[in-house]
């Protein structure tokens, strides 16, 4: 599996946003609408993405989208030959459905992100692991 790794700064940022927005939600919700954080803030490539061999040219975060019973920021990969590869950096989970993420208050997205590393991960119950990791600046 591939991680893509945003800098530090970015992490940062994004922790931040994850929880204002887990704040928000679960103020005054009961046990059985609750959110909670999810870890680490990567984007996963399960399989063999196209981004393997083809060389990138541009990376951005977007505002944060709902998916079944979890929350992501997109993050889009832009190739040299135009084409775009979507992953998501999954920062929280449901204990029920999610129909729509909730509304924030940021001027951080559309994020361009410039620095970030590219690794294998192995991931296994509640830790993970990343080898080979290589740093990408656009």
């Amino acid at each position: 599996m591939t991680a893509y790794i945003p800098h530090k700064d970015t992490l940062l940022i994004l922790s931040k946003i994850q929880k204002s927005i887990i704040t928000a939600y679960n103020a005054g919700k009961t046990q059985d609408n609750f959110i909670y954080p999810e870890y680490p803030l990567f984007a996963f490539a399960k399989e063999a993405s196209q981004s393997e061999n083809k060389k990138i040219s541009g990376c951005s975060i977007l505002f944060p989208e709902a998916e079944n019973n979890e929350l992501y920021f997109p993050f889009i990969l832009t190739h040299e030959d135009g084409s775009k590869e979507t992953l998501q950096i999954k920062f929280a989970k449901s204990n029920s459905s999610i129909k729509k993420a909730p509304e924030i208050n940021s001027g951080a997205f559309p994020m361009q992100v410039r620095i970030f590393r590219k690794a294998r991960a192995v991931i296994e119950y509640n830790s993970w692991q990343i080898f080979d990791e290589k740093w990408l600046k656009l």
